[in-house]
């Protein structure tokens, strides 16, 4: 299906603004548009209002469940607010051969949600950061990178997404994956895996929307371990599969995505967006969005864009499955989990003199509240929470861990108590901060062959 151009219909000068707006009713006045650009098409400028009608009278025609308006981005020429570059036939290949190389075999803690749900919106779980804006830079491949490592870092570490606010500008000044003309987000992800760099807040490194000389930071505690295809069958160049991708957004929260933006793209404020038919063969793409959810009632992603408030849905968008070959490129990146530790450089001070209390009051018994847990399963805290008796997952039954001391932590604002157990293959250090009726529980397992360290992010409940 060919998106509709300003130059492929006729214009009729003579008709009025609202005499337009009412020929095209049909589809587009079944989709509930947002007062806000309806007041703001009342003042937009001529050209403007023309090319939304001939988009509205192709709307109708088509049959479309969306409709368009007066956008923050309405007007601008599509390489001014998108910005991803193709690659070459060469960096293809080596992006592909990386990642073949690389598996990243990571635990991603406890799942987001089931992929089998008919409807998931990773908003619900307070982990999506506030839509952003990149302004008149092509700089798209670094907002969508950076908005799913937000996603994934408040997964892993927990705290407010409101209150956290990375710098898109380091990333585009500093990662060398582009500029405001265009870039690569495999350059950015390789940067911070590879080169273990870290970002710092937009406060420490705020947006300018210009690809400025890179202004060296001190490390912080932003930095990501792993990063992957969500279908590696897809290859980088490839849509992933509905499924995959589901799969991903529930292991890791969200995932990264390539996307073709056309004008009707541009123009969308309200209802389910489609373009054109995906192109499985020989997708191409020019956007990178973040997927936060999806609905099969709609057989629709959820993608939060990087233009401001003033487009779509207050930034956001439902896009049909197979529309404008969303899905291609579709990668989940991994952050660092943060403790902060009684000292730097020990796990734990179990001879530590000041005791902020015991865990629990009295001997009682959780569970974990992820059903798909593949690691810690029961906790029986026992003297009055001084000792701890914990299951991990097995088959066909729970494996019982054995017993360990609960020490105390001081000066850590995440949890409150942790305790160890050596297990010869496995040194696992358990920490613990209660909540309410909830436990939060964060386990980190250093094993002694090739999966390395791995961590897990856990809630469980008093059974």
């Amino acid at each position: 299906m060919k998106t509709p151009n300003v130059s492929t219909f006729s214009i009729l000068k003579t008709l009025s603004f609202f005499a337009l707006l009412l020929s095209a009713c049909g589809i587009q006045a079944q989709v509930q548009v947002p007062q806000i650009y309806i007041n703001r098409e009342i003042q937009a400028p001529q050209n403007i209002k023309i090319e939304l009608q001939q988009q509205r009278q192709f709307i109708n025609n088509q049959k479309l469940p969306f409709a368009v308006g007066f956008t923050s981005v309405s007007g601008k020429q599509i390489q001014q607010i998108t910005g991803e570059r193709e690659l070459s036939p060469q960096q293809l290949q080596a992006v592909n051969n990386y990642l073949r190389v690389k598996q990243f075999t990571i635990d991603p803690g406890v799942l987001a949600c089931n992929a089998g749900m008919a409807a998931y919106d990773a908003r619900s779980k307070g982990q999506v950061t506030p839509v952003r804006d990149q302004g008149g830079c092509g700089s798209c491949w670094a907002f969508g990178t950076l908005a799913a490592y937000e996603t994934n870092y408040l997964k892993v570490n927990g705290g407010a997404a409101n209150a956290l606010n990375l710098s898109e500008q380091q990333i585009l000044s500093c990662s060398g994956g582009g500029d405001c003309g265009g870039g690569m987000s495999n350059i950015v992800y390789q940067w911070w895996v590879d080169g273990n760099n870290s970002v710092v807040t937009e406060a420490t490194y705020p947006y300018s929307s210009s690809a400025t000389a890179c202004q060296p930071k001190p490390a912080t505690n932003y930095k990501a371990e792993a990063w992957g295809l969500a279908d590696p069958a897809a290859t980088y160049a490839g849509i992933a599969s509905v499924a995959k991708i589901k799969e991903a957004i529930c292991k890791y929260g969200s995932v990264a995505s390539s996307v073709m933006v056309d004008g009707l793209f541009q123009n969308y404020v309200a209802g389910v967006f489609f373009g054109f038919a995906s192109n499985y063969g020989a997708p191409s793409s020019n956007h990178v969005v973040q997927i936060i959810g999806w609905d099969d009632a709609k057989g629709a992603w959820l993608i939060k864009n990087s233009w401001g408030t003033d487009w779509g849905m207050a930034g956001l968008m439902w896009i049909k499955y197979n529309a404008n070959n969303i899905g291609r490129r579709a990668v989940w990146v991994k952050a660092k989990a943060q403790l902060v530790l009684v000292n730097p450089g020990i796990v734990v001070n179990p001879g530590i003199a000041v005791n902020p209390g015991v865990i629990v009051a009295a001997s009682d018994n959780w569970v974990n509240a992820d059903p798909n847990t593949s690691s810690l399963t029961k906790i029986n805290f026992l003297n009055a929470g001084a000792n701890l008796n914990t299951w991990g997952k097995c088959s066909p039954q729970d494996c019982d861990w054995g017993k360990a001391k609960v020490d105390p932590l001081v000066g850590n604002p995440n949890y409150t108590h942790c305790a160890i157990y050596n297990q010869g293959f496995v040194l696992r250090t358990i920490y613990f901060k209660k909540v309410g009726t909830t436990m939060n529980v964060f386990m980190v397992s250093k094993f002694n062959d090739a999966r390395g360290t791995q961590n897990s992010a856990m809630t469980f409940k008093k059974s």
